[in-house]
């Protein structure tokens, strides 16, 4: 589950994870429309994604 700084929260909707191998302290994160109509966190500093949904 993530949970952003403007209350909304997603969950990682496929199997893929956003395993960072190192801590993130408040990274800045954004959501976008990905590929196929669905959305992809992008965090400050870390190239992965994972394709996500709403959680609320």
């Amino acid at each position: 589950m993530l949970a952003l700084a403007n209350g909304q929260r997603w969950r990682v909707a496929d199997d893929s994870a956003l395993a960072t191998g190192r801590p993130l302290d408040a990274p800045a994160v954004t959501v976008g429309p990905g590929l196929l109509g669905g959305w992809l966190p992008k965090a400050a500093g870390y190239n992965a994604s994972a394709r996500v949904e709403p959680a609320n």
